[in-house]
């Protein structure tokens, strides 16, 4: 069984959910996962409701250096003027490792993608591609894991650069893990989006997790709320 062992391992799985923090490690060279999720978010002071019932990303290990990135987004948007519903989006990407496996260091990635333009519904598509970039640090500490990550993205309607910073806290003692995650958003608003999450993870088996979780804007609390729930599941590389 896993329990105490999970961190241990040089091979320990994390998909990249749940939440926003992506971890440094790739899934494996000639190996895949896919990470399906499910989630609605409510913004009372909009009356707007946000429902992602299939969000699905796959990684694959392309080479031992290179991890190839795929999500598409499928979802419903509801607003006192607009109900629509449909392909809310896609994005492709890679994921390369810097530093990996050093004893006194954190392991370090860097993220590149794109999201595609004029992909989806009217309601939900972007006129420009929308790229990336994302520094990502982790450190695995006996039964803790952190996670941080950096991004600089342009969102595919503005010219200007937005910039967003995250970390994660997961302590998992066993099958049964939990998480407490802090986002960050920065851009030319006045004020910068700040939302929290916690949630909690199951353990079936090293390559096959699932989760639980829910999270709020700190700048206008339970006006703005999401709930999510999902699964990551490392396929075997003989398939």
């Amino acid at each position: 069984m896993i329990s105490t062992l999970l961190l241990a391992q040089s091979d320990v799985y994390f998909p990249d959910r749940p939440g926003y923090t992506y971890n440094a490690k790739l899934v494996g060279l000639h190996r895949a996962d896919v990470e399906v999720g499910f989630g609605y978010n409510f913004t009372n002071y909009g009356e707007k409701s946000n429902l992602f019932y299939n969000t699905t990303a796959v990684r694959f290990g392309m080479f031992k250096h290179l991890e190839l990135r795929y999500e598409i987004d499928f979802g419903d948007l509801s607003t006192p003027s607009v109900n629509s519903s449909g392909v809310k989006g896609m994005i492709i990407g890679v994921k390369a490792p810097i530093i990996d496996d050093l004893k006194y260091f954190p392991d370090v990635a860097i993220i590149g993608t794109v999201a595609l333009p004029n992909l989806g519904k009217p309601e939900f598509l972007i006129p420009n591609y929308a790229p990336s970039f994302t520094l990502v640090l982790q450190k695995i500490i006996g039964k803790f894991a952190l996670f941080g990550n950096s991004s600089v993205f342009w969102d595919g309607i503005n010219l200007y650069a937005k910039g967003s910073a995250s970390f994660a806290l997961y302590y998992i003692p066993g099958k049964f893990g939990m998480f407490a995650e802090t986002y960050c958003i920065y851009s030319d608003r006045t004020y910068p989006v700040n939302v929290g999450d916690c949630g909690v993870i199951y353990c079936i088996t090293n390559d096959l997790i699932v989760d639980l979780s829910g999270g709020i804007d700190y700048n206008v609390g339970f006006d703005n709320f999401f709930v999510n729930c999902g699964i990551g599941w490392r396929l075997p590389a003989s398939l």
